[in-house]
C-alpha cells in the first residue's frame, strides 16, 4: 500500500508541476468552480468480466476548481486557451458488494477547441488516484477481477460543451471515457473501462475576457534526440503480494520531429534488464529466462507547454519470457523541469492489460528554449 501511494503521489506531483504554480494572482487568470454528475456503464473487455459488468451503471458526483491564463503568453503555449484544474469525486459502481465505491482526486488540462461568448467546446484529459473500498479477494470477493489494489490510477478523456447562461454561470455537458488500473502492480489487474455522460454547472469567480488571438504556425522542424533512464521494482510473482521484489532498469533512446505546433512523430529503441524474469521463469518450470529485453518503438508525441505525452507501439526484438506476445503499447507522461531535463513515468501494456509502470529521468537535445 505504501509503495502504491508513494508512486501515485509522484504522479500527481508531475501533473501539478505542469500547471505553472507561479501564475496564481495574475490579473489574466480566470478562476472557476464546477459541479458535475456522471452516469455510465462498464465495458467488459474479457469474457470473465461480462457477468460482473452486466447491469452495472456507475454514478459519479464531483466538484472541481480550475484556472485559465487569458494572456497572450498563456495562449501561445498551445496556440489556444487552456484550462487547468483539480477534481474530487465519489463513484458508486452500482454493485456495492462486488465493485464497491471509489473516492478520487484528479488534475486535468483542457484545451479550448472553439472561442465563442455563448457556447464553446473543449477536450479534457485528467489523471489521478482513486481509493477503492471493494477490491478482488480470492476468498471474500473473487468476482471482482477489474482491480485488486485499493489505491489505483484513474485516467479520463472527455469532450465537453459549455453554454453561458449569464456572465458568471455556465451549464456543461460531456461524453467521457474512464479507465482504472494499478499498472500491473498486483493481479488480477484487467482494469475497468467505463464511459459516462455528464451534466454540470460552472461558476466563474472572475470573468476575464478571452481575446480572439491569431494562431502562430511556428514550430521547429529539426530532429530532437531523447535519452531516458527508467526503473521499476517488480514482484517476482505479481499475484503474490508477499513475494520478493527485483529491480528493472532500462534505457530508451529516440528521435522525434514536429509536424505541427503540438505534435511530433517519434521512433526509438529500448533496452532493459528485468531481474524478476529468470526467477519467474523457474516458478513456471521453464528455463532461466534472460533478464534482457530489446525492442523498437514508434508513434506520436504531444507537447503542451512543459508537458510531454507520448503514445508508442513497440515490437520486441529479443524477449524470452512471455515471447508469445510480440508487441506492446507504451504511454509516457513527462514534465520539462528545464530546457533539456525531463522527469515522469511510463505505462507499458499488452492490448488492454497493463503490465508495468516505471519512473523516468532523461535528457532531450535539440529542444527550443521557448516554452
Amino acid at each position: 500500500m505504501i509503495r502504491k501511494t508513494f508512486f501515485f503521489c509522484c504522479l500527481l506531483l508531475v501533473i501539478r508541476l505542469s500547471f505553472s504554480s507561479h501564475c496564481f494572482g495574475q490579473d489574466s487568470l480566470r478562476y472557476t468552480f464546477e459541479f458535475n454528475a456522471h452516469k455510465g456503464s462498464i465495458l467488459p473487455h474479457r469474457d470473465t468480466l461480462r457477468k460482473t459488468a452486466r447491469g452495472a451503471h456507475p454514478t459519479t458526483i464531483e466538484l472541481g476548481f480550475s484556472w485559465r491564463d487569458a494572456s497572450r503568453k498563456g495562449f501561445e503555449k498551445a496556440n489556444r486557451y487552456t484550462e487547468n484544474g483539480i477534481l474530487v469525486g465519489y463513484t458508486h459502481f452500482d454493485k456495492k458488494n462486488i465493485l464497491g465505491e471509489g473516492f478520487y482526486y484528479m488534475m486535468y488540462t483542457e484545451p479550448q477547441l472553439t472561442l465563442n461568448k455563448k457556447i464553446n467546446f473543449s477536450l479534457r484529459a485528467s489523471a489521478g488516484i482513486t481509493y477503492l473500498n471493494k477490491v478482488y479477494d480470492f476468498t471474500d470477493n473473487p468476482d471482482n477481477r477489474f482491480y485488486s489494489s485499493p489505491v489505483s490510477g484513474l485516467i479520463r478523456v472527455g469532450f465537453h460543451a459549455n453554454y453561458s447562461i449569464t456572465s458568471s454561470w455556465q451549464v456543461s455537458a460531456g461524453a467521457n471515457f474512464n479507465h482504472i488500473s494499478n499498472g500491473g502492480m498486483r493481479v488480477p489487474n484487467l482494469g475497468m473501462n467505463y464511459p459516462t455522460v455528464s451534466m454540470g454547472f460552472k461558476y466563474l469567480i472572475n470573468d476575464v475576457d478571452l481575446v480572439d488571438r491569431a494562431k502562430k504556425d511556428i514550430y521547429h522542424k529539426s530532429l530532437r534526440y531523447h535519452a531516458h533512464l527508467f526503473t521499476a521494482s517488480r514482484l517476482v510473482r505479481d499475484w503474490d503480494a508477499d513475494a520478493p521484489r527485483k529491480q528493472m532498469i532500462g534505457l530508451s533512446m529516440a528521435l522525434s520531429r514536429q509536424f505541427n505546433h503540438l505534435s511530433s512523430w517519434m521512433v526509438g529503441t529500448e533496452l532493459s534488464h528485468d531481474g524478476s524474469l529468470p526467477i519467474t521463469g523457474k516458478v513456471f518450470e521453464r528455463f532461466d529466462d534472460s533478464p534482457v529485453i530489446i525492442s523498437v518503438t514508434g508513434g506520436h508525441l504531444l507537447t503542451i507547454g512543459r508537458v510531454e505525452f507520448s503514445q508508442l507501439l513497440g515490437v520486441y526484438l529479443f524477449k524470452q519470457y512471455g515471447n508469445d506476445i510480440p508487441v506492446f503499447q507504451r504511454y509516457t507522461l513527462l514534465y520539462a523541469a528545464t530546457k533539456n531535463i525531463r522527469a515522469g513515468f511510463s505505462l507499458k501494456a499488452h492490448a488492454e492489460v497493463a503490465e508495468l509502470i516505471d519512473l523516468r529521468l532523461g535528457i532531450n537535445f535539440g529542444v527550443s528554449s521557448k516554452r
